[in-house]
């Protein structure tokens, strides 16, 4: 029993730092752009 509360755990682990990740990725792509437009109301998560 303790071994599958331990793998639950470290799949929410896994779970939140790949969104981590993907959130990241997607400010650093609205930051690089070239365009005039305001980027603030884009980054909402």
């Amino acid at each position: 029993m303790n071994e599958m509360a331990l793998f639950i755990n470290k799949t929410a682990i896994n779970e939140e730092t790949t969104r981590l990740k993907s959130h990241l990725q997607q400010c650093s792509d609205l930051l690089s752009e070239d365009e005039q437009e305001p980027v603030g109301r884009r980054i909402d998560f």
